[in-house]
């Protein structure tokens, strides 16, 4: 699969702005709270969706985190080449609720299509969205390095 662009309508501190992938590795180097958490959770959420939440729920899930507060449409698109093809998925999301979530894709031509399934993360990458965050994703939430000791510590040094 080869990412191509996308555009943010609204997700986290992101809203209508456009992103292009250059050719081979592209490269986000920004200081902290400048966004690449929050980039890197709207592709994954453009590939596999967000996990719903109620209010009772315990924690702070990624739809709950990167609700747009300033309100509009909670979502954009990814364009990606996978077997050849170019296709487009778009998702928008409700603030709480999988279930009133809304996914198309487009072929090349602009037509919606069904070829990437209802979950075009696991038809693309063949994994569950658990194994796609073990193993392909990192999850910065969940990589926290002890304070103790340093770095050095932390890796057995």
């Amino acid at each position: 699969m080869k990412l191509i662009d996308c555009y943010i309508e609204h997700y986290g501190k992101f809203s209508r702005r456009s992103f292009a992938f250059e050719e081979g590795l592209t490269c986000f180097c920004l200081k902290n709270g400048e966004g690449k958490t929050t980039f890197s959770s709207f592709l994954k959420a453009m590939l596999f969706g967000l996990e719903g939440y109620r209010e009772s729920s315990v924690g702070f899930c990624e739809r709950r985190r990167f609700f747009p507060f300033s309100g509009g449409k909670f979502g954009g698109w990814l364009r990606i080449e996978w077997q050849g093809k170019r296709y487009t998925i778009e998702r928008f999301f409700d603030e709480k609720s999988e279930a009133k979530d809304s996914l198309r894709v487009y072929d090349d031509y602009g037509r919606i299509c069904n070829d990437l399934g209802v979950c075009p993360g696991e038809r693309v990458f063949g994994v569950s969205l658990a194994a796609f965050e073990r193993t392909l994703y990192i999850d910065t939430e969940k990589l926290k390095l002890p304070m103790e000791g340093g770095a050095g510590a932390a890796l057995g040094e």
